[in-house]
């Protein structure tokens, strides 16, 4: 599932999901990425779900979930095998739990500011 947020391509996976950085493979079987793109990099975050394997040079570690931020001058090369496009964020458990464990509420668009410009004092 893949749709715009604010500027930011969201997308949800599942199956056998697999991030590659240079000599770096991520794998997990559920990822939800958030995407940015401007004018000289792609900035990434990544959360990782159900077997989490980070595979580095000469180490590898598992973890249950994990968030990484990744970025990019490169660009980006994505390869969805079944792509299903929607126009709203999905109340997916696993998206939720990304965003939680992003520390960005939900509904984290911009608000308004409100001013308040007292007036002087009345002379007299």
């Amino acid at each position: 599932q893949q749709w715009e947020e604010d500027f930011v391509s969201v997308s949800i996976l599942k199956g056998n999901c697999r991030i590659q950085q240079g000599e770096a493979t991520l794998r997990s079987r559920q990822m939800v990425i958030w995407h940015r793109k401007t004018r000289q990099t792609d900035r990434i975050s990544v959360y990782m779900e159900g077997e989490v394997r980070v595979d580095l040079p000469g180490e590898s570690k598992t973890e249950n979930s994990l968030l990484v931020n990744l970025v990019t001058q490169n660009g980006l090369k994505q390869d969805f095998r079944r792509p299903a496009r929607i126009t709203t964020a999905p109340d997916d458990p696993v998206l939720n739990r990304a965003i939680e464990r992003r520390g960005i509420p939900h509904d984290h668009q911009l608000k308004r500011a409100q001013f308040i410009v007292e007036k002087p004092p009345l002379e007299g």
